[in-house]
């Protein structure tokens, strides 16, 4: 038998017969994650100017610092699109504030980057009272700037991390969904735990108890836990972030 009479005539290998199939059909998770990039693509691209008067806080603070091409940038620089390398959430929480700061102080390319940041780190610093911390407060102030109003228009990653996830609807990027697992949430919160113990332990070797002052003994005990106001009950960190660990 001659096999290639079993060879349609119109056969070629220059040009296939047509066929919808592609490689990306052979791997369910790559064709899922082609569909979710595409998505993505077209709700960036949708993207035009910040709502003032939108739900979202970070989204009203774009607008009112007039920071339309940052409002276009986080999303992007969070997921990496292009030639872009993903950024974390809590840098963009710097980027952002950063920015801010520049807008309120009324002349943004008067300061140097460098200079902006080390200017909000000493302001989020815990110091209150440092003398880096009052001068930092007395040149934003000399700028014509409210620093209260500034701190209050900064806004956290969680924040971000809300606006992308529900307003834009994007999907996290995987290093973000580890970022935020609820087991690293809670061994984050247990290593803050741990060292505001080991803080307390050594202000409480000099004291003693208040009830009882012969009493010296003291051991410092450090618990998080979450209020819930709806429904007037108390949960514990566990109950709120149950880790791989508690299941």
């Amino acid at each position: 038998m001659n096999k290639s009479s079993d060879i349609p005539d119109d056969f070629s290998v220059d040009s296939p017969p047509d066929c919808n199939v592609t490689l990306s059909d052979f791997t369910d998770s790559e064709g899922l994650e082609h569909e979710k990039r595409h998505l993505q693509a077209e709700k960036l691209a949708n993207m035009s100017t910040p709502d003032p008067k939108s739900d979202y806080k970070v989204e009203r603070k774009f607008a009112k610092y007039g920071m339309e091409d940052e409002y276009l940038e986080a999303p992007k620089r969070w997921l990496g699109v292009g030639d872009r390398e993903e950024t974390s959430l809590r840098e963009l929480e710097v980027w952002v504030n950063v920015e801010i700061l520049r807008r309120a102080m009324g002349n943004p390319s008067e300061y140097l980057e460098d200079e902006l940041k080390n200017m909000y780190h000493i302001l989020k610093s815990d110091d209150a009272e440092s003398d880096e911390k009052i001068a930092v407060k007395k040149r934003i102030s000399k700028a014509g700037a409210d620093v209260d109003e500034i701190n209050q228009d900064f806004v956290s990653y969680g924040s971000l991390y809300r606006y992308f996830r529900d307003e834009l609807e994007l999907e996290p990027p995987e290093s973000s969904k580890k970022e935020h697992s609820p087991t690293n949430t809670k061994r984050r919160l247990d290593r803050l735990s741990s060292r505001a113990e080991s803080v307390l332990s050594s202000e409480l070797e000099n004291t003693s108890c208040p009830t009882n002052d012969e009493h010296t003994n003291l051991v410092p005990v450090i618990q998080f836990s979450v209020f819930c106001p709806d429904c007037n009950e108390k949960h514990t960190i566990s109950d709120i972030f149950p880790s791989e660990e508690d299941s």
